[in-house]
């Protein structure tokens, strides 16, 4: 039950920071493509590569806040549904181009900063 909770807690807290970051883009004025939700993705693959390197070195974390932290926080703030509809609403409304490049920029940059937070916790825990 302990494990439940601490991922129930987690994902809300995942999900107020994603709604905020949403929220704080949207005032900045009207973009391409959705920022908020590729900047939570990209930032929230970036703590999960750090999470994991953390977890995977000679560190120990216990399981209790990897949940947290990784199913819960990550994963609230992280949200493929929603890139899902925003893909497909412009793909709806004949944005081609901008869908391709809202495709091609959270696979890549999502991959790519995994393997940054990887990086950057083995370059600075070596």
């Amino acid at each position: 039950m302990k494990d439940w909770l601490l991922i129930f807690i987690g994902g809300g807290i995942g999900s107020t920071m994603r709604y905020g970051l949403a929220r704080a883009v949207a005032l900045a004025g009207p973009v391409a493509f959705p920022l908020g939700t590729l900047g939570a993705n990209v930032l929230a693959s970036l703590l999960l590569g750090m999470l994991v390197a953390y977890t995977d070195s000679k560190f120990s974390i216990d399981p209790a806040w990897r949940l947290f932290m990784g199913i819960g926080i990550c994963g609230g703030f992280s949200t493929f549904s929603t890139y899902s509809f925003e893909l497909l609403e412009m793909i709806r409304g004949s944005q081609y181009m901008s869908a391709a490049a809202y495709a091609i920029a959270s696979m890549v940059l999502c991959v790519a900063a995994i393997a940054a937070g990887i990086l950057v916790f083995k370059y600075f825990n070596s």
